[in-house]
C-alpha cells in the first residue's frame, strides 16, 4: 500500500536522530582514551584529572599537621650545622703558634720570683704531676649514743639505717677519725719534677694549679681483726693481737651527705664543668673538710678524736657536764672570798695560814733553794701591800679561769665545742700547712676491732690538658693523695657485753663450777646493767631495767610535723616536769642545731627551753601528746657459754696471805675457747667506761638532787684555804 503525504524525511528522520546519537556517543567514548578534558579544579590549584583530585587535599592536610605537631614540623626541615665555639678554641690553643713542635731557645731561664718561666728545650718535654703527700698523725675514737629522731625521720638515707620494724632509740656506735694534712707539701708535691732534671718529664706549668686545687673529699679504708675481739679488749690484749687483719676496704659515706667524689666522676665531661663544680665545693670546705656529724639526743657528746675528753670523766663515773659546774662552783667560792678580803670583810690572814700566792713555803731543812718560798717583798711595799697586791693577783686569775670555765660550760650545754664554735679560719689550702679533717664510719660493726688509714681527694690539674706523660692522666677529673699509717686498733662499742665479776670452782661441798657476770646492754644512749650467775653450760640471759618514766617521741608525730621546743641541757636543778597519765615523766632531751660539725649531747635529763622569738610557746599538753614510753627491761643475750672456774698459778714464792686469782673459761658463738679474769677485766679500760656509762644512764630522766647548802663555819674554812694556793715546799737537798 502506497503511503500517502508523507516524505522521506518524515519516514526515516527518527533513524537520523538514533545514528547522530550513536556517533556522538562514538566520540565522546574515543575522547576518553585520546584526550583528557575532564579535569577537575580543586581549591585554589591547577585543574587536575579526576584520578589525582586527592593529592592537593593531601597536602594540605600535611601542611597543617605539621603546624600541630612541631617535631614533624622540624622532621621536614634540614638539621642547622652544629658549631662548638668552645672546641673550635681548644683546637686553636692545641694547634700551636708554630709550625715546628720546638722553638729555638731565647735565652735562659727567667727568674720572676716564686714563679719560673723555662724556656729550652725541655719546654717541650711531657708534664706529670708527684704523688700526693698522705695525710699524719692519724687519730681514731669510738662512739655510742642515741641520734636525733627529727633527723633521722626527716633523711630516709639514716632511717634506712635502722629496721623498718624497730622504732626508737635510734641507738648508734660509729668511729671518727682525724688527720692532718700539710697543703704546702701538696703544693712542693705539685712544683717539683717527678724524674729529677735528667728525666724526661717536667713539672706541671703553675697556672695549672695555683688558685684552683681544692680538697673535693676525704676517704677512709679499714681492715678488721679476725678473732675474738671483746675477750682481747677486756683482757688488755688488744694491742697484742693484731696476727690477723682482713683485706683493707673502702668506707662509704655517711648517709645524708653528698659524696662529692662519686658526683664528680659522673658528671664532670669537660673543663668547664670542673670549673664550675669547684666554684660550688668552695662554698663547702667545711663540710668536706671535717663533716658534721647527725645530731644526738642521749649519751656523750660527739668531739673531735683529738679533743675526746669526756672519756676520762666517764673512767671516774661523773657526768662532763657535771665536772665543769663543780669546778665554776668552787672557783666562785674562792673568788668570793677574795673579794671579801679585799673589800675589807673577813678575817685578815694570819702569819700563819702560810699565804703564799705566788710561790711555795720553803722546804723542810736544807739549802734556802730547797722549797719555792715566796717572793721577797719589794723595797717601799708594806706587809699590807704586798697582801692586797697578792689578793688581786688571785682574783684577777680566779676571774680568768671562770670565764674559761662558763665558756666551755656553754659551749657543752649547745653541744658544741671549742673546734666547732670559733670558726676555723679557711686559709688557701697550698699555704697551710696544717689543715685538719676529719671523716665518720657509721657501717663499723659493733663489738669489731678496726684499723683505719685515711687519704684526701683533690681536684686534678691535668685534668682535659695534653702534652701528658700519661694522656689517662687527663681522663680523670680527680686525683688521689697517698694513703696515711694505720690507726691504732679501735674496739667498736659493743650492743651487749659482759664482765666476769667473780667465780668459784669446784669442791668437796658443791660439785658444780660457778660464775658471776655483770652484763650490760646499749640503749638510749647509754649502757644498762644487769647480772647473771653462771654455771657449767649456760649462756648468758638476764635483763636490764631502765630509769622510770624515761620517754621518747612519737614517730607518727614527728612524721605528720609536729615539732617539740628545742631543747638543751641547762645546769643545775629546776627541770620541767610533765604529767602522763597521772605520773610524773621526764621528756627526752634534744640538742639544737649542728654548729661547724659537732652536735647534741646526752644529759641527766635537765632541759631548758630555747624559743624563737615572736613564735607561739609549745605548751605542756602539745608535748605531753608527742611522748611515748620508752622499754622497761632490756633483754640481754649473749651466745657465751660457761664451762668451767680454775685457779691462776702464782709466779713464784707466794706471800703469806697471798691467795692465787681465778680464771674462767668460755666458748665463743664461734666455736672458740676463750679465758676470762675477773681481776684483769675489772681493771680494763672497757669496763671503766661502760660501767661509768651505765652509773651516769641510771639518772637519765631523772631530777637532780638539791646541791648541799655549807654552814657558815665551812665557808669560813674554804675563804682560808684561798691563801694556799702556792706550791707546797720542797725538800731541803
Amino acid at each position: 500500500m502506497k503511503l500517502k503525504g508523507i516524505s522521506k524525511v518524515e519516514q526515516h528522520f527518527e533513524k537520523a536522530v538514533v545514528g547522530g546519537v550513536g556517533v556522538v556517543l562514538l566520540g565522546v567514548l574515543g575522547m576518553q582514551f585520546l584526550y583528557e578534558p575532564n579535569l577537575v579544579k580543586v581549591g585554589d590549584g591547577q585543574p587536575v584529572p579526576p584520578g589525582n583530585a586527592y593529592r592537593p587535599v593531601e597536602s594540605a592536610a600535611q601542611a597543617l599537621m605539621g603546624k600541630l605537631d612541631r617535631a614533624a614540623g622540624q622532621a621536614l626541615v634540614p638539621e642547622e650545622p652544629r658549631i662548638s665555639l668552645l672546641q673550635a678554641y681548644q683546637e686553636k690553643v692545641r694547634g700551636g703558634v708554630s709550625r715546628i713542635d720546638r722553638l729555638a731557645a731565647l735565652g735562659p731561664s727567667m727568674n720572676l720570683g716564686d714563679a719560673v718561666a723555662t724556656s729550652g728545650p725541655r719546654s717541650g718535654s711531657p708534664v706529670t704531676v708527684a704523688a700526693i703527700p698522705a695525710p699524719s698523725s692519724p687519730v681514731v675514737h669510738a662512739y655510742a649514743a642515741a641520734l636525733d629522731p627529727f633527723e633521722v625521720v626527716a633523711s630516709k638515707e639514716l632511717r634506712a639505717m635502722f629496721p623498718a620494724t624497730e622504732g626508737q632509740p635510734f641507738d648508734k656506735q660509729w668511729v671518727s677519725v682525724e688527720a692532718i694534712v700539710d697543703g704546702t707539701a701538696i703544693k712542693s708535691a705539685l712544683e717539683s719534677d717527678p724524674d729529677g732534671e735528667a728525666g724526661p718529664a717536667r713539672a706541671i706549668p703553675r697556672g695549672w694549679y695555683e688558685g684552683q686545687i681544692e680538697v673535693v673529699g676525704v676517704q677512709l679504708e679499714r681492715r678488721k681483726l679476725s678473732g675474738d675481739a671483746i675477750s682481747a679488749a677486756v683482757n688488755g690484749e688488744l694491742a697484742a693481737t693484731t696476727e690477723s687483719w682482713s683485706e683493707p676496704a673502702m668506707v662509704q659515706p655517711m648517709p645524708g651527705t653528698k659524696d662529692v667524689v662519686g658526683s664528680m666522676l659522673k658528671d664532670v665531661k669537660s673543663m668547664t664543668d670542673l670549673a664550675s663544680e669547684l666554684s660550688r665545693v668552695r662554698g663547702e670546705t667545711d663540710s668536706i673538710l671535717r663533716p658534721p656529724f647527725i645530731s644526738t639526743i642521749a649519751g656523750p657528746q660527739w668531739l673531735p678524736p683529738s679533743e675526746a675528753k669526756e672519756a676520762q670523766a666517764l673512767l671516774e663515773g661523773k657526768n662532763p657536764l657535771d665536772v665543769l659546774n663543780e669546778q665554776i662552783a668552787e672557783k666562785e667560792r674562792r673568788l668570793a672570798a677574795v673579794e671579801k678580803r679585799l673589800s675589807g670583810g673577813g678575817t685578815p690572814p694570819r702569819r700563819s695560814d702560810n699565804m703564799a700566792p705566788e710561790g711555795g713555803g720553803k722546804g723542810g731543812g736544807g739549802s734556802e733553794r730547797g722549797g719555792g718560798g715566796a717572793r721577797p717583798p719589794r723595797q717601799g711595799q708594806t706587809g699590807p701591800d704586798r697582801q692586797t697586791r697578792a689578793l688581786e693577783v688571785q682574783r684577777d686569775k680566779f676571774q680568768k679561769e671562770l670565764a674559761e670555765l662558763r665558756q666551755k660550760l656553754e659551749e657543752a650545754q649547745s653541744g658544741a665545742n671549742s673546734t666547732s664554735t670559733k670558726r676555723v679560719e679557711n686559709k688557701p689550702l697550698l699555704t697551710d700547712s696544717n689543715v685538719k679533717v676529719w671523716a665518720h664510719d657509721v657501717w663499723a660493726e659493733p663489738g669489731a676491732v678496726y684499723e683505719y688509714r685515711t687519704r684526701i681527694v683533690i681536684n686534678n690539674p691535668m685534668f682535659g690538658r695534653t702534652g701528658l706523660a700519661d694522656e689517662a692522666s687527663s681522663k680523670s677529673p680527680v686525683l688521689y693523695g697517698d694513703w696515711s699509717d694505720w690507726t691504732n686498733p679501735v674496739l667498736v662499742m659493743p650492743t651487749e657485753v659482759y664482765f666476769v665479776s667473780s667465780g668459784s670452782p669446784r669442791s668437796a661441798s658443791r660439785n658444780l663450777a660457778s660464775a658471776t657476770a655483770e652484763c650490760y646492754v646499749f640503749y638510749y644512749g647509754y649502757y644498762r646493767k644487769g647480772s647473771a650467775v653462771l654455771e657449767p653450760g649456760d649462756s648468758i640471759r638476764t635483763v636490764a631495767k631502765t630509769p622510770p618514766n624515761l620517754m621518747t617521741y612519737d614517730e607518727a608525730k614527728i612524721l605528720e610535723g609536729a615539732r617539740p621546743p628545742q631543747i638543751t641541757q641547762a645546769p643545775g636543778p629546776g627541770e620541767r616536769r610533765i604529767t602522763r597519765d597521772g605520773e610524773d615523766t621526764m621528756a627526752p632531751e634534744r640538742t639544737g642545731g649542728k654548729p661547724g660539725g659537732s652536735h647534741g649531747e646526752g644529759g641527766h635529763g635537765e632541759f631548758t627551753e630555747q624559743t624563737t622569738p615572736g613564735a607561739p610557746p609549745v605548751t605542756d599538753e602539745a608535748l605531753k601528746a608527742m611522748l611515748l614510753p620508752a622499754k622497761k627491761e632490756i633483754p640481754i643475750s649473749i651466745s657465751d657459754v660457761f664451762l668451767d672456774v680454775g685457779d691462776v698459778p702464782i709466779l713464784g714464792l707466794p706471800k703469806v696471805g697471798e691467795t692465787s686469782d681465778i680464771s674462767t673459761l668460755f666458748r665463743t658463738a664461734e666455736g672458740e675457747l676463750t679465758t676470762r679474769l675477773p681481776a684483769v677485766e675489772r681493771g680494763s679500760p672497757l669496763y671503766k667506761i661502760i660501767a661509768a656509762s651505765a652509773a651516769q644512764g641510771a639518772t637519765q630522766g631523772q631530777p637532780k638532787p638539791e646541791p648541799k647548802k655549807s654552814t657558815p663555819i665551812q665557808r669560813e674554812e674554804r675563804s682560808r684555804r684561798v691563801f694556799d694556793e702556792g706550791g707546797g715546799g720542797g725538800g731541803g737537798g
